[in-house]
């Protein structure tokens, strides 16, 4: 059984910077970041969805990664 702390929020609100410096950095969890699965890497971010099933085929690499 995996252990996971799950925090969420919208685009910009923080969530990741909460995960990477309080969660991961001081209780030695691992970060995966599902903005990185949901949106394609833009300038500025956050304006293109990835397709659907590329979305389920990166986060379940991801989680079966650990």
């Amino acid at each position: 059984m995996k252990n996971a702390i799950h925090i969420f929020g919208a685009p910009g609100s923080g969530t990741t910077t909460l995960g990477k410096k309080k969660i991961c950095k001081e209780l030695g969890y691992t970060l995966i970041d599902t903005d990185e699965s949901f949106w394609m890497p833009t300038e500025p971010g956050f304006t293109l969805k990835r397709p659907c099933e590329e979305q389920i085929e990166t986060m379940t690499g991801d989680i079966n990664h650990f």
